[in-house]
């Protein structure tokens, strides 16, 4: 008998094309949407990849009259579309490979609709003519489709969609999906979806066979009864205080919960589901539900990843807050600074510290020993308590010791740091003391001197001693105190900037900025592998 052609299932999206975006470990299929789709670090944006390499608006696609373009918007390190560098637009076609330079492990991957709701649309049509077995194929497409439509609605859609379809199938009055709480291997099932046979949603499942759905979720096979009245059978009493005739109970694999159907009446369709049938009904709803959950997970991780990159945005720019603005204006010297950091936030920091009741300008530059969010809290920390005490007029030495204590007390010695503390006198004295730090470099006429005296780094040793060292700047001279993200900067060829190239551009008069910008260059694009910081002083004597 031919069958009537089912009423549609909610679950089905408009055609829309489809980005598979890999980054590292993460796999993630996203819908084309919104357009023009925006690619970049930025976190607001539909694809957001939070590394530096990726510019904040890196790349768009947009919709055209022939299909879709990509669109380079003039990032720093540029796209590449299926490994060759991306100029102006080019339209994409099914399969292309998105890249960014220097990224290995990210790639995006552009795919058209048209194997999903058009291909599915058409399998359907082709088996509304088809015997009434063949339902099992319609349900088993379903639940196929069901699985790439990742970007239709969450798992209650999905959910949904799979008991109706179940329900056409077995001519069950009402259908409920129980899903395991914890995936600690226990038995406590709550209820995720509910559906009539009309397609109403069920909220209620007090009146079904809850021994039946406890049984089938302690089991490997499917509980059946298509027939409750049918002499010498062992009911439950539920199924006889509800006046159930008909139960189908499948435990999903991987023991993700349990399929329940039922009826108040006999079904000649439940007499006739074979065991294969219900094991492949189990196992296609199974990898529905844990497809539908990885999504959840996926999406979950995603918005957390949002919400850390907005954090680390707020913290970067309070970090750099903590450095000033700008620094403060002296008579008789010109400063000038900078800190970018290989990660969004890092653990280098500088400070320049006046004080009106004193001729003297102080200045402190340090590298706490590793990256990121802990690193960069001991430098917050750490920067605080060197403010304070230069701010109060107090030696360097004991600074320094201070900034030992501080650190070995807190942290025992899983973390240490490098300090550079200098004071400058308006008649060119300068007091410096590096507590094993990248030697400040002394520019005179075009002649680079690196400043020796030196002392153990801050947090390593309880009972350390500091010892100051001294030096004359005469008209014109700079001082530049630098982190090891300067002098260690490597390219592509593993190269590293090293000190003589440091000392040539200095030589030749180069600015903090131009400093910078001659690291980037020079690395070719790599990422920076640790924090880039700079402070200079020139000591410009007020003439008499």
């Amino acid at each position: 008998m031919a069958t009537q052609t089912p009423n549609p299932v909610p679950v089905f999206a408009p055609d829309a094309p489809q980005l598979r975006a890999i980054i590292g470990a993460l796999e993630r299929i996203l819908p084309l949407a919104p357009l023009p789709f925006l690619i970049g670090r930025r976190a607001t944006h539909p694809l957001s990849i939070p590394l530096p390499q990726v510019s904040r608006d890196h790349a768009r696609i947009e919709a055209t009259a022939a299909g879709y373009d990509l669109v380079d918007l003039g990032s720093t390190h540029g796209t590449l579309l299926n490994g060759t560098r991306l100029h102006g637009r080019q339209q994409l076609r099914n399969g292309d490979v998105i890249e960014f330079p220097n990224c290995a492990g990210v790639k995006v991957i552009f795919q058209p609709a048209e194997e999903t709701a058009s291909l599915f649309l058409t399998q359907m049509q082709q088996l509304d003519t088809a015997s009434e077995s063949n339902e099992f194929d319609r349900l088993r497409l379903l639940l196929d489709f069901s699985q790439r439509l990742r970007s239709a609605g969450g798992l209650e859609e999905i959910l949904a969609a799979m008991l109706d379809a179940a329900l056409r199938l077995t001519k069950a009055e009402r259908g409920f999906v129980f899903l395991r709480e914890g995936g600690d291997g226990n038995d406590t099932l709550r209820l995720a979806a509910g559906r009539s046979a009309p397609g109403e949603t069920l909220r209620d499942d007090s009146s079904i066979s809850h021994s039946i759905v406890a049984r089938a979720a302690r089991s490997t096979e499917a509980f059946l009864m298509h027939d409750s009245q049918q002499p010498g059978l062992e009911l439950a009493q539920s199924v006889v205080a509800h006046a159930l005739r008909t139960v189908l109970a499948i435990p999903l694999r991987e023991q993700v919960g349990v399929l329940y159907l039922d009826s108040h009446s006999a079904s000649a369709a439940l007499g006739e589901v074979s065991r294969e049938m219900l094991d492949l009904l189990a196992n296609d709803a199974a990898q529905v539900v844990i497809n539908a959950q990885l999504a959840r997970q996926q999406e979950e991780a995603r918005l957390a990843a949002k919400l850390l990159e907005k954090e680390l945005l707020l913290a970067a720019a309070i970090q750099q807050g903590l450095m000033g603005s700008s620094l403060p204006q002296v008579e008789f010297a010109q400063l000038d600074g900078l800190s970018q950091a290989c990660l969004q936030i890092g653990g280098d920091f500088f400070d320049v510290v006046t004080r009106p009741e004193a001729p003297e300008v102080s200045m402190v530059l340090a590298d706490v020993s590793g990256k990121g969010a802990a690193a960069a809290l001991l430098a917050a920390s750490l920067q605080g308590m060197i403010h304070a005490q230069l701010l109060a007029g107090v030696a360097l030495e004991e600074i320094a010791r201070q900034a030992n204590q501080f650190v070995l007390q807190r942290l025992e010695g899983e973390k240490y740091a490098t300090v550079l503390l200098l004071k400058l006198w308006p008649d060119g004295e300068m007091e410096y003391l590096n507590c094993g730090h990248i030697p400040p470099m002394a520019v005179r006429a075009g002649a680079c001197t690196l400043l020796t005296d030196a002392n153990v780094p801050v947090g390593l040793l309880p009972n350390a001693t500091y010892t100051a060292g001294r030096h004359q700047l005469t008209a014109g001279e700079r001082v530049l105190l630098l982190t090891d993200g300067v002098t260690e900067a490597a390219n592509d060829q593993k190269e590293m900037f090293g000190d003589q190239r440091l000392a040539q551009l200095l030589s030749h008069g180069c600015t903090v900025k131009e400093l910078a910008a001659a690291v980037r260059e020079f690395c070719q694009g790599v990422p920076l592998g640790d924090d880039l910081t700079v402070l200079e002083v020139r000591y410009l004597p007020q003439e008499r």
